[in-house]
């Protein structure tokens, strides 16, 4: 796999001021930190987390979810939700919708926290308890050419480059490609396919379904619903439609600036290049008229040909 991949965004939806529909929309990272770090909803997160990552957890904690760098220079790293597992082990996971450039950075940025922050077993033993950065993105990431288009969950360690051998397992990365999946209600098979499906497609639903046959999946789906919330939480989930149509609109403007922008741009350069094409020709013109008047004049064609720059078959045709 390249280290340099780029991420593509495939959208899904539209958002507006309050929301799309009757559900949350769990692709928006305070709605879905909004509905898990709600106690009551944990169990719901372990099976989520449990069909995504390569090892299975039992219970987790949610810790304190902003670590202060060490320097003052150094950006605050916020994590969606940032999980304590009962054997030490850390989950930090994040929500995305929209791609950026900088991504795959930025989670690699972020998994240097709960590494760096680890207490030490003992003096000079720097034996360190696993970290696990899963992401759930609303798009698909660019692969090798030979990737598996229908693949939407992968996961990455710190390997050698000739032989794949592993250096460390105490770093981890899963990411959950929401733009690679395409399956309809009908299509799901598992328990991993019906979470995708409802995280990716809940917002665009209009009544709660029926019959999901997982437990699991089922409550998540309950906990998304927008009249169910409490009116605190409600009113945190307002907040952040608020905030999001506030900044999908800004970044509309922006571009439609740019977009108007370069239209003057390129309208001054094309009158600019209108002026220089209309004096060379006016320039032409003139050189023309010379050549025509010395030439009725009887002056040999090779004087106008240095005269004017015109060639000889121009001189003869005037």
């Amino acid at each position: 796999m390249q280290n340099d991949f780029i991420t593509k965004v495939r959208m899904t939806k539209p958002v507006t001021e309050k929301g799309n529909g009757i559900f949350v929309d769990m692709l928006i990272d305070g709605n879905f930190k909004l509905i898990f770090s709600n106690p009551a909803n944990k169990q719901i997160l372990v099976s989520l987390l449990n069909e995504v990552m390569p090892s299975k957890i039992n219970d987790l904690r949610l810790a304190m979810q902003e670590k202060r760098g060490r320097q003052i220079q150094l950006k605050s790293s916020v994590f969606d939700l940032d999980c304590e597992l009962s054997d030490g082990r850390t989950v930090v996971v994040e929500v995305q919708f929209n791609s950026r450039a900088d991504y795959l950075d930025r989670m690699l940025y972020y998994s240097t926290w709960p590494i760096s922050s680890q207490k030490l077993v003992s003096e000079n033993n720097y034996t360190l308890k696993d970290v696990y950065v899963v992401s759930f993105c609303n798009f698909a990431l660019e692969h090798d050419k030979d990737w598996d288009d229908s693949k939407v969950v992968s996961s990455y360690t710190i390997r050698e480059d000739s032989n794949g051998e592993i250096m460390t397992n105490a770093l981890h990365f899963v990411y959950v490609e929401l733009g690679r999946f395409t399956k309809e209600r009908g299509e799901l098979k598992s328990q991993l396919e019906n979470f995708l499906y409802y995280l990716k497609n809940m917002s665009r639903l209009k009544e709660v379904p029926e019959n999901i046959s997982y437990k699991s999946v089922n409550e998540m789906v309950k906990a998304a619903v927008v009249e169910s919330l409490s009116p605190e939480d409600r009113t945190l989930y307002d907040k952040n439609m608020r905030n999001e149509f506030d900044l999908r609109t800004e970044k509309l403007m922006a571009r439609e600036e740019a977009r108007a922008e370069g239209l003057a741009e390129g309208r001054a350069a094309g009158m600019e290049i209108g002026k220089a094409e209309g004096k060379a020709e006016g320039k032409a013109e003139e050189r023309a008229e010379i050549a025509k008047k010395m030439k009725s004049l009887g002056i040999d064609i090779n004087t106008i040909v240095k005269s004017t720059g015109l060639s000889e078959a121009e001189i003869k045709s005037l």
